[in-house]
């Protein structure tokens, strides 16, 4: 049998052996290959086929409406698909607008490859909502994070990620469908989304607030991703589930006896209300998986030297007896104040300029990777201090001979109690010189004095030259560096350095004076005094231009007796909207030590 497309026909049914409808006139082999079998589903929008394509089954997507939103979505999800290539997505096989006989409006057409097999929800449904074991959903989680990481690796992000959307084949492997409304992660995007120009995307349940209010993140993925294993490990819809209300965290345990209080962790994580708070990528899960089910192969991870995460962090009240710092013995604190923070800003631009100009922002982003085989940080769930210890010897022999990372960097546990500063689960503690900051796991960094080596190693493959640079570095007291290059080939990093002042110099005062000590073609594009910790700082916005790119930095100016701490975050201007949210959420863990 052969079906005809025309949505109008009134006897869509042909014999196979026909090329043209016998009722409408309208065309049966599609693109001179396709030609349907039977229907498979359909809605308001679109309809579903089955179609042979010269003896092999594949699936046909046809939109049969005119809305302008609607064959965005479609045209977005052929766009996607086309750019993915992975076993857990579904191949597409063309994208093309056929006109069925007399219709002066096309339908939109994508053919993709078939997934044999059930969606999720369908299996749970016959399963009776009987929850799946946590043997099997560490499997499923593995495979689910190692698709979204292709995914985000190309830049797109899925925004609709739930248990109808995930369809298990019959050899037991899982495939991510339905990616009509995934997004490109492109600065355009996200400048939309910062002026809220983005249309929210919604399944109940499953969906986080800030999608739903239009302002979708690659992290949105993972928070329903959460929510989908709450549904496979509960036998319930997650939205069934009450909310604490003075956390907003989903209250689901109870309802999972089964599960360890390591993978509910785990799941809590990618939970978090604030983005921020999340796995910052897919590879930050995986890390997690590794630590909960060893089996689980994650690409190239480095296992850090383990130590046992802080129980609390203290309070980034600065002490206003601070005796002893680097910048308390330099010798000339009048010639310190007015070339400091032009340094600062120097280190900044050479970075950039010098990432910019290595050739690595033509490369694509699995070629970027292969350069940069940095470890994320993989917090634990539930883990004591003895397990802690326990684990370190077996831990110790993963270290690869030549290790990436700093040593002064902690990573942090998810399941730490609360502490009088909350940390967002996943980040880890970089200490400098008298001071130290919490930063997600992708950071590395440390003393640019005491860890310069280590520091020159991680950026060694995308900074020429760097030992030029170096000792622009060291006028600071810490220095981090994300190892997840933006979309433009920039590397996000964070300065912090420390100036002796003459007394009584306010907040203000010390504002125009930084302003007055930036390079010219700096724009100063916001300048406030803000309460952070209860203590009056300074906050600076500024945008250059370097290499081409446009560069944000914000500078916080913290007084503390005499002394001034500033501490500046940097990211090409895209990228630097996309993390404003954490560098707001890193300066509230900023500590200065005696």
């Amino acid at each position: 049998m052969s079906l005809c497309i025309n949505p109008n026909c009134l006897k869509p049914r042909n014999l196979d052996t026909e090329l043209f409808c016998q009722a409408c006139g309208t065309e049966l082999l599609l693109e001179g290959r396709y030609r349907i079998v039977k229907i498979l589903g359909g809605g308001g929008f679109g309809k579903t086929f089955e179609v042979s394509d010269r003896g092999t089954s594949k699936v046909l997507k046809v939109l049969i409406t005119e809305h302008p939103k609607a064959i965005s979505l479609f045209q977005q999800e052929a766009k996607v698909l086309s750019h993915l290539n992975h076993p857990g997505i579904p191949r597409t096989d063309g994208y093309f607008t056929f006109f069925p006989k007399n219709s002066q409006a096309p339908l939109h057409c994508l053919v993709m490859e078939k997934i044999e097999g059930l969606d999720l929800e369908e299996y749970l449904k016959q399963r009776e909502n009987r929850p799946i074991d946590e043997k099997l959903a560490l499997e499923w989680l593995t495979q689910l994070t190692k698709i979204l990481h292709e995914v985000h690796q190309q830049n797109f992000f899925h925004r609709d990620i739930k248990p109808a959307n995930i369809m298990l084949r019959a050899d037991g492997h899982l495939v991510l469908i339905d990616f009509g409304t995934a997004r490109e992660a492109t600065g355009t995007y996200m400048q939309k989304v910062a002026g809220q120009q983005v249309t929210g995307i919604v399944s109940a349940g499953y969906t986080p607030l800030e999608q739903a209010t239009g302002k979708a993140v690659p992290q949105s993925d993972f928070y329903a991703l959460g929510r989908t294993f709450v549904y496979l490990l509960t036998g319930k819809p997650p939205d069934e589930f009450p909310e604490d209300p003075r956390i907003g965290k989903l209250i689901w345990r109870e309802s999972a006896s089964q599960v360890s209080k390591q993978l509910a962790g785990l799941i809590d994580y990618l939970m978090e209300p604030f983005p921020g708070k999340r796995p910052q990528n897919a590879q930050m899960i995986l890390q997690c998986l590794l630590e909960i089910n060893p089996i689980v192969k994650s690409p190239k991870p480095y296992v850090s030297p383990p130590s046992v995460a802080p129980k609390a962090v203290q309070n980034p009240l600065l002490s206003t007896q601070l005796q002893s710092s680097a910048a308390s013995q330099r010798k000339s604190p009048k010639a310190e104040t007015k070339t400091l923070f032009t340094k600062v800003a120097q280190s900044v631009q050479y970075t950039m300029l010098a990432i910019l100009s290595t050739g690595l922002v033509r490369l694509s982003a699995p070629a970027i990777y292969k350069y940069f085989k940095f470890s994320h940080s993989h917090p634990l769930a539930t883990r004591t201090q003895t397990e802690t210890e326990l684990s370190s010897s077996d831990k110790s022999e993963n270290i690869p001979e030549q290790p990436i990372a700093d040593s002064t960097s902690e990573p942090y546990s998810i399941s730490s109690e609360n502490n009088s500063i909350p940390i967002p689960d996943g980040w880890k503690k970089i200490q400098g010189q008298g001071a130290e900051l919490w930063l997600p796991g992708s950071y590395f960094g440390g003393d640019p004095n005491k860890d310069s080596e280590a520091i020159a190693y991680n950026l060694k493959l995308l900074v020429q030259d760097y030992q030029r640079r170096q000792e622009v570095f060291k006028q600071s007291s810490l220095a981090a560096f994300d190892s997840q290059l933006d979309s433009v080939g920039s590397l996000t990093n964070v300065l912090a350095a420390v100036e002796p002042l003459m007394p009584g110099t306010t907040v203000d005062q010390y504002l125009e004076e930084l302003i007055k000590q930036l390079p010219s073609q700096y724009q100063i594009l916001e300048k406030n005094v803000v309460s952070l910790n209860y203590y009056q700082t300074g906050r600076i916005v500024a945008e250059f231009t370097a290499g081409g790119t446009r560069i944000k930095q914000m500078f916080y100016t913290i007084p503390s007796g005499n002394k001034f701490w500033v501490i500046v975050y940097s990211a090409s201007a895209d990228e630097f909207d996309r993390q404003l949210l954490v560098f707001e959420e890193s300066i509230r863990t900023f500590v200065a030590k005696p």
